[in-house]
This record gives C-alpha cells, sequence and structure tokens, in this order.
C-alpha cells in the first residue's frame, strides 16, 4: 500500500493561476525563486507547492520544478463516479505528487447521522498520490462534524 508520509513546513498556494497568466504573470516564476532563496529546491525539502488549477502544476513541473507539487480539489465529491476517481486520480499523478482534498472528499454521512471513508484516501493511494488535506477551518466544517475536535 502507498504511504507517503511528509512534514511540510511551508506550503504556498498558488491562486488563480490563469486569470494572472492571460496578463503574463506567472505566479510560480516569482514563487520559485523565493522558496529556494529559503532552501526549498527538491521534494526532500519541508515544502510543498499546491494550486487548484492543474495547468499552473502542469506549467511547474514542465518548468523543471522539483518541490513537491499538490493538486487542490474541492467542490461536491459526488459529481465523480469511483471510476471517475480512479481516471481523476491516475490523471493526477502526471504531474503532481499529492491531491489536497477537502474534508468533505475524504468521508460521507450514513443514514443514521455517522460518517464513514468515502474511498478517497484509498484510491488516491493506489494512483500512488500522497494525500494532504487542506486546511480546517472552525467556520467553514463539513455540514456531518459537528466540532473541530
Amino acid at each position: 500500500m502507498f504511504r507517503d508520509v511528509f512534514e511540510v513546513s511551508s506550503g504556498p498556494v498558488s491562486h488563480e493561476t490563469s486569470y494572472k497568466t492571460a496578463f503574463g504573470y506567472s505566479m510560480g516564476d516569482k514563487l520559485l525563486p523565493v522558496l529556494a532563496e529559503f532552501g526549498h529546491r527538491s521534494k526532500s525539502d519541508s515544502c510543498c507547492v499546491q494550486c487548484f488549477e492543474a495547468d499552473e502544476l502542469k506549467r511547474l513541473k514542465a518548468a523543471g520544478c522539483s518541490l513537491r507539487l499538490i493538486q487542490l480539489t474541492g467542490g461536491d465529491p459526488s459529481k465523480f463516479s469511483q471510476d471517475g476517481w480512479t481516471k481523476f486520480l491516475r490523471d493526477t499523478n502526471s504531474y503532481a505528487d499529492g491531491i489536497g482534498p477537502s474534508l468533505d472528499w475524504l468521508v460521507k454521512s450514513t443514514p443514521d447521522g455517522g460518517v464513514e471513508t468515502s474511498g478517497f484516501v484509498q484510491a488516491a493511494h493506489d494512483a500512488q498520490l500522497a494525500v494532504h488535506p487542506y486546511t480546517v477551518r472552525l467556520d467553514q466544517l463539513p455540514r456531518w462534524s459537528k466540532s473541530i475536535d
């Protein structure tokens, strides 16, 4: 079974990259030299670059970025069937080291009000991707969660 556990001390997120790229501004071109200045240059460093836009991560990988790349994903996980997840995760593996889902992608509600695994973590590991859930906020907990504990 795939297990990739790593410590992250820095995980910058590149936002709205397609909008900025349309104006000739590349977030990655600015971000990577700054990270390198602080010693973050390879997958063995405690840094990963996260982005919701696959095209930006693909561009960074093609440009030779050797930091861990994390594909963030949000929205409604029910839009994917199990087969859809498998294809999405295998595609993601072609340009990213991990996947960063919201909590809603990791568990689902049961009819009795409990929660159970969605199978997403196992599917990601089967696709050789680390799972790196993004920020958990007290004011934006999933419907099934009553506390941050």
